[in-house]
């Protein structure tokens, strides 16, 4: 935004928010707009507010660098509000219609799959360009809403994927892309998608023509998400492993829903090391039965045990 209107500094935008009373026509429109602090500016172009940003905040900074544009001259026409407000709220609607808020983390009942269960298996042992919108490139204000849930959702994982692929790693797109698409995050998904399409990443473009809202879609994203489960698995990085197979399992993936079972037996943890076996059994996984009922007879001895000493 700044850079469209000829990089007017924090202060101009600042000074120019609170003459949006006089420079906007109805003035009863205008009165709605707050007028915003260089501190509230700065702010805001960091990305430090978090939270969803109030539309009418958007519009005060977003008018104050377009009346600054037409007033120093880049900009020859003059700002119009009301296509401005209803651009804004569309793309503020698009950013945070996705949100976890609005959309439920999927699971295999009775497993538990949320995004809090996933960062706990993460304390195993470890370790693009911005994606365009139909309104434009992403502000970085904008990306910053996004690098903070990429966060919440996938740990330090998601905060490195998301500054890789917004410097253009067609790699990082794509595993976002496969991340979002499991987590039911179509519109993002597609976003960071088409970013490693035009990076030319060689699986990237089959998934994004796939009908990623759908079954085939996670189907595909899931298939993806076991073998980048795999590589972080051989890798060692136990955390990666488990955010990739976690995803891909919760959507009927039989082999990654076992995997999640190893990770979880390995550190004793039979209680849901079980519930993945019984998973991947129900998902068609030959060994699930097997582990489950090795597992079932194991605590049945501690039980008779623990009964014998009493």
């Amino acid at each position: 935004m700044q850079h469209s209107c000829d990089e007017p500094s924090i202060r101009q935008i600042s000074h120019f928010s609170y003459r949006l009373s006089e420079l906007v026509e109805g003035k009863a429109r205008a009165r709605r707009l707050p007028g915003l602090s260089p501190t509230c500016v700065s702010d805001f172009l960091s990305g430090n507010r978090g939270g969803r940003p109030k539309l009418t905040r958007i519009l005060s900074f977003v008018l104050a660098c377009r009346y600054y544009a037409w007033d120093s001259g880049p900009l020859h026409a003059k700002p119009d509000p009301a296509a401005e407000r209803d651009i804004w709220r569309e793309k503020l609607e698009t950013l945070f219609q996705d949100s976890p808020s609005a959309v439920a983390e999927p699971t295999i009942s009775p497993l538990v799959t949320s995004a809090e269960n996933l960062r706990q298996v993460s304390a195993l042992p470890s370790t693009a360009t911005a994606p365009t919108t139909s309104a434009g490139r992403l502000s970085v204000g904008e990306f910053n809403i996004h690098q903070r849930q990429y966060q919440e959702w996938y740990g330090l994982h998601g905060l490195d994927l998301a500054q890789a692929a917004r410097a253009g790693e067609a790699n990082a797109a794509f595993r976002l892309g496969v991340l979002l698409t499991l987590d039911r995050h179509p519109r993002m998904a597609r976003l960071w998608l088409a970013s490693a399409t035009r990076s030319a990443h060689p699986h990237a473009g089959s998934l994004l023509h796939t009908e990623i809202n759908g079954a085939a879609g996670r189907t595909a994203a899931a298939d993806h998400a076991y073998l980048l489960g795999q590589s972080a698995h051989g890798q060692g990085d136990i955390p990666t492993a488990a955010i990739y197979y976690g995803r891909a399992a919760a959507n009927g993936h039989a082999d990654a829903a076992y995997h999640m079972a190893l990770l979880h037996l390995v550190r004793g943890e039979t209680g849901p090391a079980g519930r993945w076996f019984a998973a991947a059994s129900r998902n068609g996984h030959p060994d699930g039965d097997r582990q489950l009922n090795q597992i079932m007879q194991g605590l049945s001895r501690n039980d008779s045990a623990a009964f014998s000493d009493t």
